[in-house]
């Protein structure tokens, strides 16, 4: 039985706080090997980065079972 190579994802959060409140910047990339796989967004609510980074998490765990 042979196994997989490792796979490695990259999530960056940047997070600038402005007269107006939080700037955060979200950078996701799946597979660090595969630079077309990266995005980036910019939010202002906690809550929803916190939603992001663990929907990817989850997500790259999946990956990983398939």
């Amino acid at each position: 039985m042979t196994s997989e190579p490792e796979r490695c994802g990259v999530c960056i959060v940047r997070v600038v706080r402005q007269a107006t409140g939080l700037v955060i910047t979200l950078t996701q990339r799946p597979d660090v090997d595969d630079a077309s796989t990266q995005t980036q967004r910019t939010l202002t609510d906690v809550a929803e980065t916190v939603d992001a980074v663990r929907d990817f998490i989850l997500a790259l765990d999946q990956r990983t079972e398939d």
